[in-house]
Order: structure tokens, then C-alpha cells, then sequence
């Protein structure tokens, strides 16, 4: 069981690598299958039910997919660096500063992961002259709860 498990981490690790969420299936049919057929049950299952997006839960629904298929799903792995996440503007600061002809401004947000408790964090960061947030305003950033001063917004 630990070998499949370890395949498909491997698997989604290197097939799947610009996503921030790894989902790892364990075999349940005993009989070693490996990444070729995980691969296959996959696709599969995404065209039936589409492909788990990053930031939200594996539907239990494709779940159920891949358990009829041999593969029982074991866990989320998320990728802390690349997580998508909500954030609100708590405060707004012009900096009187310029970077690459855009303001530079002072957010204080509240982020919100996908996963886990929110956390506040200020940061400062390049906003649009003509389209600054303002407080009260949700954003989609990529955050890392781990260093909540890594922020970046999503294009």
C-alpha cells in the first residue's frame, strides 16, 4: 500500500506539477498497478466528473469514481507556495511611492487559504492607477500561510 501511495504522489508530482493540490490514491486491488493505470483511471474519472481544482475539496463524488475504479483516496497534499487564496482589504495606504509607473501601496489583508485558519498580513505591493483596491474589496492572491508576508496577486 505504501508503494501505491508513493506512486501516486510521485505520479501527480511529475504529471501534474503546475498544480498546487496533489491528491494521493492508494491501490486497492493488491496487485501493484502503477502510474500508467492511475493515469488512465484519472482521466477518466476527470472527463466524467472534470478535474479537481486547486484550492477546493475533491469532490466525494470523484472520490467515488476513483474508488470504482481501484483507488482509494488517501489524502490532499497541498502545495504551501502556490495556494490560492481570498483576501480582503482591511486598510489601504498610498505610499507616495512609484514602481514601474504604478503606485506603491500599504494593504493590510485578511487572507483566507482554501485550507486553515485566516490569518492578517501587510504587505506592500504595486496597484493600478486607475483601479486601486479599496477596503472592503475581496482579491485572489497566492499566499503561503507559512510566511504570510508571500503574497502575490492571481493574473
Amino acid at each position: 500500500m505504501k508503494r501505491a501511495a508513493l506512486t501516486a504522489l510521485l505520479f501527480f508530482g511529475a504529471v501534474i506539477a503546475a498544480h498546487a493540490d496533489n491528491d494521493v490514491y492508494n491501490d486497492t486491488t493488491g496487485r501493484g498497478r502503477g502510474d500508467d493505470l492511475l493515469h488512465v483511471d484519472t482521466a477518466i474519472c476527470d472527463a466524467q466528473y472534470g478535474a479537481p481544482q486547486n484550492g477546493i475539496v475533491t469532490s466525494a463524488t470523484y472520490k467515488g469514481c476513483m474508488l470504482r475504479r481501484g483507488w482509494r483516496f488517501q489524502e490532499t497534499q497541498l502545495d504551501p507556495n502556490n495556494m490560492v487564496c481570498s483576501a480582503r482589504v482591511l486598510r489601504f495606504e498610498d505610499t507616495d511611492v512609484a514602481l514601474n509607473h504604478h503606485p506603491l501601496a500599504r494593504l493590510t489583508l485578511r487572507i483566507k487559504p482554501p485550507r486553515g485558519a485566516a490569518y492578517d498580513t501587510t504587505v506592500e505591493k504595486e496597484v493600478s492607477w486607475h483601479h486601486p483596491p479599496r477596503q472592503g474589496d475581496t482579491l485572489r492572491v497566492r499566499c503561503n500561510p507559512a510566511d504570510p508576508s508571500d503574497v502575490h496577486p492571481v493574473d
